[in-house]
């Protein structure tokens, strides 16, 4: 019995919203999202317990699955545009002249989105079963909002665990692919051989920060980064060379300083 006066008010609850919509639609009211009956009857608890703030989540998420709601009913109904083609062109323009302004600010956003920009994550909540969304897409835009300036720095912890290292390394192939000239792999480990040009390379994509505290140096990365198709024989050798090129450049800078010293003595 509770579960169907629940499903009768959540129903409700979108038509209710629908209607108000097409009101906003020709001007007649300002569109807004009501409390649904089964929360507005649930007793009203001290401010700060945890009944009051489940009661707040359970509001939050009611008007956002009504906002939801409208935004399909806007995409099918109105622009006859389906969730693959809202996916694609769904932008401000388009939000803004079918004036579901208010409705998309009901809708949450993971942290490292913006409601001003990332619009397709709107289609995509509106549509999860009907739209594909690549996670490693997610991370790509973000690393693309980094170096437009729009964002400062990575979202904490993004990069972490089994799934964090994959995106990590999806925007490393992503460098590869924009930046360095290869045709084989081998040519990649020579090219992050060369430990110094790579790191300053990485540091101008904004991307030296997000990998040092998980690899001991760029070689490593790649490295890792190949799996079935990394070369060890090609990762000792550059990692051989880049030891033998640093003790050289040691065994200089003292020879030279010994040289120094015995130009000052005399």
């Amino acid at each position: 019995m509770i579960y169907k006066i629940l499903e009768r008010d959540i129903k409700m609850g979108v038509e209710v919203a629908i209607r108000n919509y097409e009101d906003a639609l020709i001007g007649r009211r300002r569109f807004s999202l009501k409390i649904p009956g089964y929360l507005e009857r649930k007793p009203i608890k001290e401010k700060g317990t945890f009944e009051d703030l489940e009661r707040a989540r359970d509001i939050q998420a009611s008007k956002e699955n009504d906002a939801l709601a409208v935004v399909r009913y806007a995409i099918t109904n109105i622009l006859g545009w389906t969730p693959q083609e809202a996916f694609v062109f769904f932008n401000k323009e388009v939000m803004q002249k079918l004036k579901l302004d208010q409705a998309c600010k009901y809708i949450q956003f993971p942290r490292d989105l913006s409601p001003n920009s990332d619009y397709w994550w709107i289609i995509y909540k509106a549509f999860p079963t009907q739209v594909s969304y690549e996670p490693y897409q997610r991370v790509l835009n973000m690393y693309k909002r980094l170096l437009k300036g729009e964002i400062k720095h990575f979202p904490r912890n993004v990069f972490d665990g089994t799934e964090g290292a994959e995106y990590l390394n999806s925007l490393l192939h992503y460098f590869i692919s924009e930046n360095i000239p290869a045709n084989t792999v081998e040519d990649l480990y020579d090219a992050f051989g060369h430990s110094a040009n790579i790191v300053k390379e990485l540091k101008k994509a904004k991307l030296f920060y997000a990998y040092k505290n998980k690899f001991y140096s760029p070689l490593d990365w790649l490295h890792s980064s190949l799996e079935d198709e990394s070369n060890s024989l090609y990762y000792h050798y550059q990692q051989y060379m880049d030891v033998f090129e640093k003790t050289s450049q040691n065994i200089k800078q003292k020879k030279r300083k010994k040289k120094l010293k015995l130009y000052n003595y005399f």
